[in-house]
């Protein structure tokens, strides 16, 4: 069995880390799947999904002054980013 990464406290059950990373995994796809008609979706796999994450390409606002650094803070803001 491989070891745990630090970031997951080793009193969790060993199942806990595996399912969070599944569910993370299905929840970022299903995001990257609903917004994809509205805003590009960068860097996904060859079968078309993506990891636990997903990057949303904001090149096309930059024209409009919306930048990385404006949609950073706002989530910071909004307390979703640390």
């Amino acid at each position: 069995m491989p070891s745990l990464p630090p970031a997951f406290p080793p009193s969790l059950p060993p199942s806990l880390p595996p399912q969070a990373t599944q569910i993370a995994i299905l929840n970022a796809n299903y995001m990257a799947k609903r917004l994809e008609a509205h805003y590009p979706i960068l860097y996904r796999g060859s079968n078309g999904q993506c990891a636990h994450e997903f990057i949303i390409d904001l090149r096309p606002f930059k024209q409009f002054g919306v930048t990385e650094e404006v949609c950073w803070k706002g989530r910071r803001e909004e307390g979703r980013e640390g």
